[in-house]
């Protein structure tokens, strides 16, 4: 199956055929550090990191994330490594107030608790602007438990990730 085919199945799957183009809705902002504390959190937009080893994958949660109303900029990495590196160099110039995470599970080279592990090596300073959401088809017991073993998880998905399943994960980890 070809890409494009792929992404047509998607949208139909998730979105009426009248909605395939979605507008943010009126009042989201991008509120800036020394206004964080006077904006609401749930009509902010944040700067998202994807990472996934799958093409696919990450155009799947790409374009979610972009109709969820919330993604003020969406980076896409297939390698954990090369996601830590960006994230090392955000914490060296500036980071934003806040950044949301998804995360896979399964992946070659560096998987999801090893990246998990060395996120946490990262200063306390800079992991508090992160929030790490997982999104895996893994929904066995032992991985579960395992995840819910790091602090640093927010919230797990199963996927196929859908707008709905990410808009309620968003309000439940904003809300904090």
């Amino acid at each position: 199956m070809s890409l494009n085919t792929a992404w047509d199945q998607f949208l139909k799957w998730n979105f009426p055929a009248n909605n395939k183009k979605r507008k943010n809705g009126p009042g989201f902002a991008i509120c800036s550090q020394e206004r964080e504390s006077k904006c609401n959190l749930k009509n902010m937009m944040y700067p998202f990191i994807v990472i996934d080893d799958s093409p696919l994958d990450c155009l799947i949660v790409k374009k979610i994330i972009s109709f969820s109303g919330k993604s003020a900029d969406i980076v896409v990495f297939n390698d954990a490594n090369k996601a830590l590196e960006h994230i090392r160099a955000l914490a060296i110039n500036q980071l934003p107030p806040l950044t949301i995470i998804t995360l896979d599970i399964m992946m070659p080279i560096m998987d999801g608790f090893e990246f998990l592990e060395q996120f946490l090596t990262l200063p306390e300073t800079v992991q508090h602007h992160f929030k790490i959401i997982i999104l895996s088809l893994s929904n066995h017991p032992y991985t579960i438990k395992r995840l819910q073993g790091y602090s640093i998880v927010e919230a797990i998905i199963e996927k196929p990730i859908t707008i709905e399943k990410l808009n309620s994960t968003l309000a439940g980890v904003l809300r904090e």
